[in-house]
């Protein structure tokens, strides 16, 4: 449901993520699910996404105004 949850957000919105950076406890094949999200999150033109490599890796992204 995560285009849903990411249409609900209003423009100045925020989607925080956490554990982004490869942990330990990691099922096996998880990496790929990050990977995908990340570049789902990434290809849409009304986020601004900032992955930040803080703690356990931190993903924040910002709803935007399409025409910016």
């Amino acid at each position: 449901m995560l285009a849903q949850t990411l249409d609900m957000l209003n423009i100045g919105g925020l989607y925080i993520i956490d554990d982004m950076k490869e942990q330990e406890n990691w099922p096996e094949g998880h990496e790929l699910k990050v990977k995908e999200l990340l570049e789902v999150l990434n290809s849409r033109i009304d986020l601004s996404v900032i992955n930040m490599d803080w703690s356990c890796g931190v993903l924040l992204c910002t709803k935007i105004d399409k025409g910016s």
